[in-house]
């Protein structure tokens, strides 16, 4: 395992916090980015779930210039919405939008039906029940849309479960009572969904973190049978998972936000998905307690670096840091956000001002600055 220490923020001399663009603060309790092409202009738009707001919104990303208004629409809601992202659930070529609601009476998870959205609840998602994070999937030989379902538990860890939530067969999707559910693997605080081929079969299997309970850590289920392979950071609280070719060697790894103070990344030693190799990398002193990592090369230099954000951000302390990965492997961070906002939330890197460069979306729910982007400064 390879530590690396960071310098405080403070020491970080003639550096600047990147401009911050506000999307939407009118609401309370921003909570989470999700990409989609909602209209078919070619520009990815965001779905958002404003917990506090109970109510899920979308937001179509304007032309040039960037920095304009962003029109929305409000497409629900429904108590504490975690999350909400873009799928074709019907598949009639017109994006829908799926909710998933953790706290108040019911719970569940919901569709929102585009473009008259049309809110009705999926039963097969045990209402009495809390969910956080849905993933959107197609399983080999099957056009249909599926649901995975994360489930999150504090009190009772055989509460919370992976769900496939499966439509009857195809052209009836719209009829939700029908739908089923079967559960993939127990959780106890789902952080992370995605569906990549980790095995190098041809066949997408799904990347877990998992934050709380026996169950939590790094792993990832294979397709068809969903067996579980453990990644990394076995019993440790992990945030939000992200991915891509961090090394540089061809194959791709994995990186988590694993609170209290690190971000862990595994180098992928084979095509196999169970070989990998941990390095952990400290928080910068002035940074507040890991929620969320993604890769990209910010600095346009060729290497992959990683962008963090923070929760529990008071006073002095910066929620929002990017690092540089340098020549020798070793680690730079750099400011993001400054000192404003406290509590911020999962990462989604885009060239938003068509620069070439990526920005950096990001919500957060506490302050409240809301639904917002990062203009990267290199051009």
């Amino acid at each position: 395992m390879v530590k690396t220490f960071f310098v405080a923020a403070a020491l970080l001399q003639g550096e600047e916090p990147w401009k911050r663009h506000t999307i939407d603060r009118s609401l309370q309790g921003a909570d989470g980015v999700r990409l989609g092409d909602l209209n078919g202009d070619g520009r990815l738009d965001i779905a958002t779930g404003w917990e506090e707001g109970r109510t899920v919104r979308v937001y179509l990303q304007p032309g040039a210039p960037a920095t304009q208004p962003w029109k929305w629409q409000t497409v629900g809601q429904v108590c504490a919405a975690e999350d909400a992202v873009f799928a074709d659930v019907d598949g009639d070529g017109q994006l829908d939008v799926v909710s998933s609601c953790e706290e108040g009476k019911p719970t569940g998870v919901y569709v929102h039906w585009g473009p008259e959205w049309k809110t009705e609840p999926i039963p097969a998602a045990d209402r009495s029940r809390r969910w956080i994070y849905t993933l959107p999937l197609r399983l080999p030989g099957d056009g249909r849309i599926h649901l995975l379902a994360g489930g999150k538990s504090t009190d009772n860890p055989e509460k919370a479960e992976l769900v496939l939530l499966s439509p009857p067969r195809a052209g009836k999707a719209r009829e939700l009572g029908k739908w089923t559910g079967r559960t993939l693997a127990a959780v106890g605080w789902t952080m992370t969904l995605a569906n990549l081929d980790m095995d190098g079969d041809g066949k997408e299997d799904i990347l877990v973190s998992d934050r709380r309970g026996p169950t939590r850590g790094v792993f990832w289920l294979r397709y068809p049978n969903w067996e579980r392979h453990d990644i990394g950071a076995l019993g440790r609280e992990v945030m939000f998972a992200a991915w891509g070719d961090i090394n540089g060697d061809g194959r791709m790894d994995v990186a988590a936000a694993v609170r209290n103070d690190a971000v862990v990344w595994w180098e992928r030693l084979d095509a196999s998905g169970d070989r990998w190799k941990e390095h952990e990398i400290r928080y910068p002193d002035g940074a507040g307690t890991a929620k969320a990592v993604a890769v990209g090369d910010i600095n346009g230099d060729g290497r992959q670096d990683l962008v963090l954000t923070c929760e529990r951000s008071e006073g002095k302390k910066e929620g929002v840091w990017w690092l540089e990965q340098l020549a020798d492997g070793s680690w730079k961070p750099h400011r993001l956000s400054g000192p404003e906002g406290i509590k911020f939330d999962r990462i989604e890197l885009l060239d938003l001002d068509a620069d070439g460069d990526l920005d950096v979306i990001t919500t957060e729910e506490r302050t409240p600055l809301g639904l917002i982007w990062y203009e990267n400064p290199r051009r």
